[in-house]
């Protein structure tokens, strides 16, 4: 029964591993032009949060604000830890479509699905894409 336990626990520690695996990297938003949310996802469960707003009057200046983060999934929800205490919890999509900003197909994504920032911010509202991915469709 142990022996069965154990091996078990092996199996779904690896399964665990190889998702998380296939998780790391960047990921980007497709946001209006003046704003960008990053999120860089690292193999050991740390990463970067990344959002910026780029001036669209003269008058205005650009911001943009890196927070380093810790990052844990279980049943393909990615938990994000902020330093400064605040957190979201986003459902992983394998093949998250594209409808979103108006174009066709699908990659690996992130959808929100709750955190602590108000509701109507962008980081809530905003779902995020691999990078590299999201890359090839303006080529």
């Amino acid at each position: 029964m142990l022996k069965k336990f154990i091996s078990g626990f092996f199996l779904i520690s690896t399964c665990l591993s190889l998702f998380a695996g296939e998780l790391e990297g960047n990921y980007s938003a497709v946001t209006e032009s003046e704003e960008e949310i990053l999120i860089n996802l690292k193999p050991n469960n740390t990463g970067e949060f990344i959002v910026g707003v780029y001036a669209i009057e003269d008058d205005e200046k650009d911001w943009r604000k890196t927070e380093n983060i810790e990052w844990s999934i279980f049943d393909k929800k990615l938990f994000i830890e902020f330093e400064s205490n605040k957190h979201m919890k986003y459902q992983v999509v394998e093949c998250h479509s594209y409808n979103e900003f108006g174009k066709k197909g699908c990659s690996f994504g992130l959808k929100p699905i709750g955190g602590s920032f108000i509701k109507n911010d962008s980081i809530m509202r905003n779902s995020l894409w691999k990078t590299k991915e999201l890359k090839k469709l303006w080529k």
